[in-house]
């Protein structure tokens, strides 16, 4: 079995923690709490520390609170760690998922970074269009998939997987957080659970038994075959399996030809002429909220998310039904979003004007009052370089702000120029349009 290591070194190291720094402390609510203003007063003496404690092997999960939420009528109690926490997880994370999607079986999806529902229902449309013989499916789930997990067999696979004692210290302490099962809301309970169930079920049914048609949303499998007598051979590996690892099959599995009973799996309920309708749920609580809202701004964001679940289904007619609005494609809508300060944001990467300085660049376009982290009244400035890709960059210079506003008073943008740093007074530098 493949082990990992160097995790550590890349996770604790600076420019991982700054980012993961930003990630957590994302949105208005996050930076504006107290917690969160003394991590912002507080940024490099924090990452000074979790770069230390991840070095060390020292992190650990200082507390966590609990909360209930419903969905979908189910109620679920959900633990939630503090922000400081939360920064060193989400860098630790990052390097292992890194190193562990290559294991996971490639249909596989949720909590995979570019593998969500789509991804994986697409991949069961092109099996059923490929292979017409593909008709019945055996469909399951697990009973309180989280809950269940066994904390020594998790451990277990854990001290396999990984070679650094930090890292397992750190994982095992994240695991045995509860008295029972694994976390939910924990980042780390996420790669878990794809973990447990790819060293238990997924490779076990897919190279084992040698299942050409398997798919796993988290803990909702899908198996396809020809005949009733294929899935009952991978119903019952799927039963031993489970039960290997500690895990009960819930008692409305089925196998099923989608002939007689349509597929629902996603979001979606796909029959066997290959027609994909909505579930029926989404159109509920669409309707509710779409007949209840009255904001221009709210509708406008509940028909884009609509249409995003819409348009993967032959569901014009019904969008249209439902909204009062053909269903086109989303360029030709009108929506977009706006940020809730107006300014403009450009989609591209954000540079230093110390990588942009002495090089021939065209500035585009810029925005004004932009706030960021270091401060208010910022200017952002769009720019293109000689290879017409565009980068942004932001400046407080008075200098550059005054004359960015002249060249556009004068109708001169975009204009070509070449940054160049000028040093002055007792080693001071400024960077100016030339």
């Amino acid at each position: 079995m493949k082990s990992y290591g160097g995790i550590i070194e890349q996770a604790s190291s600076y420019s991982n923690l700054y980012e993961s720094f930003d990630y957590v402390l994302r949105g208005t609510m996050r930076k504006t709490c107290p917690t969160g203003q003394k991590l912002l007063a507080h940024r490099e003496e924090v990452i000074a520390q979790l770069q230390q404690e991840l070095r060390e092997g020292t992190f650990r999960i200082s507390h966590y609170h609990q909360f209930n939420i419903i969905e979908r009528g189910k109620e679920r109690t959900i633990q939630a760690i503090p922000l400081r926490d939360r920064i060193a997880l989400n860098s630790l994370m990052n390097e292992i998922e890194k190193r562990l999607l290559p294991s996971f079986i490639t249909d596989t999806a949720s909590s995979i970074k570019g593998r969500g529902g789509l991804y994986l229902l697409k991949r069961m449309q092109k099996a059923m269009q490929t292979d017409r013989e593909l008709m019945w499916f055996y469909k399951c789930d697990i009973r309180k998939y989280y809950q269940s997990i066994d904390q020594e067999k998790l451990t277990a696979i854990i001290r396999r997987k990984f070679r650094e004692p930090q890292v397992v210290a750190i994982l095992e302490d994240c695991v045995r957080m509860l008295p029972q099962g694994i976390s939910i809301g924990l980042r780390a309970s996420q790669t878990f659970g794809n973990l447990y169930l790819s060293e238990y079920v997924d490779h076990a049914i897919k190279d084992g038994l040698g299942c050409k048609y398997y798919w796993r949303y988290c803990d909702d499998i899908i198996v396809g075959g020809h005949s009733p007598q294929d899935l009952t051979a991978a119903k019952e590996a799927i039963h031993s399996h489970a039960a290997e690892a500690g895990l009960d099959i819930k008692g409305n599995e089925q196998i099923f030809c989608i002939d007689s009973r349509p597929l629902d799996f996603l979001g979606y309920v796909i029959h066997g002429d290959g027609r994909i309708a909505l579930r029926k749920h989404i159109k509920q609580r669409f309707i509710r909220h779409w007949r209840d809202v009255k904001s221009r701004r709210r509708k406008r964001e509940l028909l884009g998310s609509f249409y995003g679940w819409a348009k993967h289904a032959h569901a014009k007619h019904l969008f249209k039904t439902l909204t009062g609005y053909n269903m086109k494609d989303f360029s030709e809508l009108g929506i977009s979003y706006v940020a809730a300060d107006g300014k403009k944001r450009y989609e591209c990467p954000t540079v230093r004007l110390d990588d942009l300085q002495n090089t021939r660049i065209i500035v585009k376009d810029y925005e004004t009052g932009v706030t960021t982290k270091e401060g208010g009244d910022r200017y952002l400035v769009l720019v293109e370089d000689e290879n017409a890709k565009e980068f942004k960059f932001f400046t407080n210079s008075e200098e550059m702000k005054q004359i960015l506003d002249k060249t556009r008073e004068a109708g001169a943008i975009p204009f070509r120029t070449v940054i160049r740093r000028k040093t002055f007074g007792e080693g001071k530098k400024k960077y100016c349009f030339t």
